[in-house]
């Protein structure tokens, strides 16, 4: 059965041409980048027209489709239900949508299936960056958000992995779970970056965009 079609809006999120295997008005393109992209899909955002809207888009190569994610949360007026596809990946359903009123009577988000690890979630952050990083998130975690300590704490002992940042769900819960997670000030003690750039990685590591280095 088909979901009313004005009950959801699905984003794609893009920065380069994608093959389009959709024709349904719910999904809806998001141009995260300054390359054109040709759709026939109704393109929501796009950073070659920029507005006075409120966005974080020149952070996009470092917090990548957060980045619209974060554009949607203050800028879109969405339907009932909300989703993002990540960089042209889609869910296992295109035009053939199912009913979300269903779905959603006792389920709270749609998500893709998790990556089985041979590493656990921890151990594989370690292997491949750097551990400061992931620690400083468990500190700020104990200090501003405790509620979710025990929950963070599962995720990373456990070999369950969700790389993609995919998800259907209720807009009225999209919105709570952007509040929760807005950016709050870290003390200067913690300011990682320095720290962390001493030994890189890998070539991803590197200071953000308009990064400043404290005085001290």
């Amino acid at each position: 059965m088909m979901s009313e079609i004005k009950d959801l809006d699905i984003f794609i999120l893009a920065y380069k041409n994608f093959k389009e295997i959709v024709k349904n008005d719910s999904y809806k393109v998001i141009c995260c980048k300054d390359e054109k992209i040709d759709t026939t899909l109704t393109t929501i955002y796009d950073i070659n027209s920029q507005t006075n809207e409120e966005t974080i888009t020149e952070w996009n190569d470092f917090y990548s489709e957060l980045s619209m994610v974060y554009w949607m949360y203050k800028n879109y007026n969405a339907k009932k239900y909300i989703g993002i596809c990540q960089y042209r990946r889609y869910f296992n359903f295109l035009d053939e949508i199912p009913n979300m009123d269903d779905i959603f009577k006792n389920n709270d988000v749609i998500m893709p299936f998790p990556l089985v690890l041979t590493l656990n979630v921890k151990q594989h952050y370690e292997k491949f960056h750097n551990i400061k990083d992931l620690n400083l998130v468990g500190e700020i975690i104990d200090e501003k958000y405790p509620t979710f300590k025990q929950s963070f704490d599962f995720i990373l002992n456990n070999r369950f992995l969700y790389p993609c940042n995919m998800f259907i769900m209720k807009t009225e819960d999209f919105k709570k779970y952007c509040e929760t997670c807005k950016h709050k000030d870290v003390d200067e003690v913690k300011d990682p970056c320095n720290e962390c750039l001493e030994s890189p990685v890998n070539d991803n590591s590197k200071k953000p965009v308009k990064y400043e280095e404290k005085v001290k």
